[in-house]
This record gives C-alpha cells, structure tokens and sequence, in this order.
C-alpha cells in the first residue's frame, strides 16, 4: 500500500501539471492580448497545425 504522505505529495504534483499553462498557451495567450483576437486564432492554428 502506498504511504498517505507519498500520495498527497502525488496529487500535489499532479495537480500542478494540470493547472499551469503550457509554453503554446502562453504564447497565444500574450499574441492574443498584444496584436487582437485574429492574430490570437492565427497562432493558434499555427500551433495546432504543428
């Protein structure tokens, strides 16, 4: 069975993951913000379309 202390320090970690945005979202998050919503969809795609 697995210790309580290590499960918690787990789903901590995991939760972490989860929440924090990735470098691609930040990136269209700030193109988004800076140049408007077209050039927010266009990085999108362009992040997308690989």
């Amino acid at each position: 069975m697995i210790d309580l202390s290590i499960l918690i320090a787990y789903i901590a970690v995991v939760f972490g993951f989860v929440f924090i945005p990735g470098p691609a979202t930040l990136l269209t998050i700030a193109r988004a913000t800076s140049s408007g919503t077209r050039v927010g969809i266009a990085t999108g795609a362009g992040i997308a379309a690989g």
